[in-house]
């Protein structure tokens, strides 16, 4: 991240409340789940993500940095909005809402006047979401191509 000069920064780990933690959940853990879980955790961890993104635009907003990250910290949020109402539709027309799913977490991050602090949890929650779509992506377009074989082989 520029504003720390180094491009190559990872901060390891940070206590933020409703982060989706999916450490334990292997992907054979994933495979073994039925479409409307596996569904169904996605949702409420990519609803929790895109909750922290608007806290993080609202650090953002207080930033005295001369690099303004708003406009694309706000385009993150709206592809977040339309990805979860996604799998929402494909929930409601599978019948998946009847079944019931956890709510995301709420979550919170403590306002603070420190620009330092604002910048590194930031940057985790960050991290953090492009770790997980790379998880949630695999999972949804590995039942998008059962669907789709199942579309092939059914007629």
């Amino acid at each position: 991240m520029d504003r720390f000069g180094d491009s190559d920064i990872h901060v390891p780990s940070l206590n933020i409340a409703g982060m989706p933690d999916w450490s334990g959940l292997t992907a054979s853990d994933r495979f073994a789940m039925n479409e409307s879980a596996l569904l169904q955790l996605h949702r409420s961890n990519l609803k929790a993500f895109k909750d922290l993104m608007f806290l993080v635009k609202l650090d953002e907003d207080l930033s005295n940095s001369p690099k303004d990250f708003g406009a694309n910290f706000s385009i993150i949020s709206a592809r977040l909005v339309r990805v979860v109402a996604m799998i929402e539709a494909v929930m409601g027309y599978q019948g998946y809402f009847q079944d019931g799913f956890p709510a995301p977490s709420t979550v919170s991050m403590t306002p603070t006047d420190n620009e330092m602090v604002r910048n590194i949890r930031d940057l985790y929650v960050l991290q953090e979401l492009y770790s997980y779509l790379s998880v949630a992506h695999y999972d949804l377009y590995l039942w998008y191509g059962r669907h789709s074989y199942d579309m092939l082989t059914s007629h």
